[in-house]
Order: structure tokens, then C-alpha cells, then sequence
């Protein structure tokens, strides 16, 4: 039997598919890599998120809510007042004359009252401008005061 080699156009049209194939491989790679760095920082997001949602069930439970509304609230925790408000896409609770930013990075801070409990809604911005992909966080809290009376 006779081996067949292959000629030059043959073996180009090989590695030109070879070459195809990779950038195809090297292109969804790309995208997937991305897509990875983008959940990873929504993550690290929501993890502030939790934290400052944590602060306000904190503040919630031994206070009256006085004023709510997009993007404020104000709280009387005994005769002091403490407010959380969104300035610039960071959400800041100012206790007196001391003020922190309890979460970065947000759209919108909502809550509404419903009785003893209140929703709460906190939209973060997207990680690229231009980009419509929000995360949207909406949970129910306990207002310890609020329930009493």
C-alpha cells in the first residue's frame, strides 16, 4: 500500500482551521473569564450590601420610623435621630455628627412601611456604564418599635 502525503494547500487549510478552532476556544474563554469577574464583583457587593441591610435591621428593631422614601429615612432610636441616605450611589447613616457609608455602588434604596414591618429595596448599578444588569435586593424587616405600639 502506498502512503498519500499532503500537499501544501492541504496542510494549510489544516492550520488555517486549527487556527479558526483556537480563536473560537480563546474567544468564549475571553467572555467566560469575564462574565466570572463580573459575578465575583457583584458578589463582593452584595456582601456590603448585607452588611449595611444588617446595620438597618440593627437600627430598625429599636427604633420608630419617623420618614421613609426613596433613597431616605430617618429613625429615632430614643432621643437620638439616625439617618440613612443615598448620596452619589453610596448609602451613608449619619448618627449625630458621625457619618460612615455603610454600602457603595447603589441605584436606588427604597423602603416602604407596611405596619410593624418594612420592605426594603436596594438596587446596585451595573459594573460597566452602558450596561442595563442591575442586581436588585428586596427583603421584609421587623421594626421592633413600630410593632409595640
Amino acid at each position: 500500500m502506498k502512503e498519500r502525503g499532503y500537499t501544501l494547500v492541504e496542510l494549510m487549510g489544516y492550520v488555517a482551521l486549527l487556527a479558526a478552532f483556537c480563536a473560537l476556544l480563546a474567544s468564549f474563554a475571553s467572555r467566560m473569564w469575564g462574565m466570572a469577574r463580573v459575578a465575583e464583583g457583584y458578589a463582593g457587593d452584595l456582601e456590603h450590601v448585607r452588611r449595611a441591610l444588617m446595620c438597618l435591621e440593627q437600627d430598625l428593631d429599636r427604633a420608630r420610623l419617623v420618614q421613609a422614601g426613596a433613597g431616605s429615612c430617618s429613625l429615632t432610636i430614643g432621643t437620638s435621630e439616625v439617618r440613612y441616605d443615598l448620596v452619589d450611589g453610596s448609602l451613608t447613616r449619619t448618627s449625630g455628627v458621625r457619618r460612615e457609608v455603610v454600602a457603595r455602588r447603589l441605584a436606588a434604596f427604597t423602603l416602604r412601611p407596611r405596619g410593624p414591618l418594612v420592605d426594603v429595596e436596594i438596587r446596585l448599578r451595573a459594573r460597566q456604564p452602558g450596561r442595563a444588569g442591575r442586581a436588585v435586593l428586596h427583603t421584609t424587616v421587623f421594626c421592633g418599635a413600630r410593632g409595640k405600639s
